[in-house]
């Protein structure tokens, strides 16, 4: 069985340093439908391709008709500074997009910290809107918190926005390792141009610790 690929996004931003990912949207046709092996394959003649290979397969039972996205997030791994076409492994003149890989400007994994973001919901604000997100995780420590002012959320491709949840560690003798549960609320800003958020459906990526990230597709809606 071959899954059908909904979509691919590419985020942008990683270094020469980071984990590359490939962020890829399955529609599953019925309730027995299951995703097997997902992986990206560097090209065996040209270096700047990256092949993505997927399977499937539909296990006996009682399977009722009901489409279903499932979204993956395929760790492509560390890859040199360059541009490389994503293709379909299977049909490689498909050309799913992009992937841009930046040359590190530090020695740290990421040039900020951000939050272990778990769990995002997208919600209604006062006015009846899918204007709201909300960030779900659990701190190590107990000085570590949100600078709320430095916190991006930016549509950087078409259907793809970006979340930077930054965080840092106050100065605090009293600092404790333990568990810290955080539900943090942000609004999707508001703008008129190209970047602007409108009513559809988005995949959030968010980055999270350690170069990791977090993703989820989820609706917006705006009053215009």
């Amino acid at each position: 069985m071959n899954p059908r690929v909904a979509a691919v996004f590419l985020p942008v931003g990683f270094d020469n340093d980071d984990v590359a990912q490939v962020i890829v949207e399955f529609e599953m046709q019925n309730t027995c439908e299951e995703l097997g092996n997902i992986t990206v394959i560097p090209h065996d003649e040209y270096p700047g391709v990256l092949q993505l290979y997927y399977e499937g397969f539909k296990r006996e039972g009682n399977c009722k008709s009901a489409s279903n996205h499932l979204v993956r997030a395929v760790d492509v791994g560390v890859l040199s500074e360059g541009v490389y076409e994503i293709r379909d492994f299977k049909n490689l003149e498909k050309i799913y997009g992009l992937l841009n890989v930046r040359k590190a400007l530090t020695a740290k994994i990421d040039s900020n910290n951000y939050a272990p973001v778990d769990s995002l919901v997208v919600h209604a604000d006062e006015a009846g809107f899918r204007r709201l997100i909300t960030l779900v995780g659990t701190f190590s420590n107990t000085c570590l918190h949100f600078v709320r002012d430095q916190v991006r959320i930016v549509k950087t491709a078409d259907k793809l926005v970006e979340i930077l949840p930054v965080i840092d560690k106050a100065e605090n003798a009293n600092c404790k390792e333990q568990d810290v549960p955080f539900i943090e609320t942000f609004k999707i800003p508001e703008r008129e141009d190209e970047l602007a958020i409108r009513t559809g459906r988005y995949l959030f990526h968010v980055r999270t610790m350690n170069g990791r990230s977090f993703n989820k597709a989820d609706r917006v809606t705006t009053p215009n």
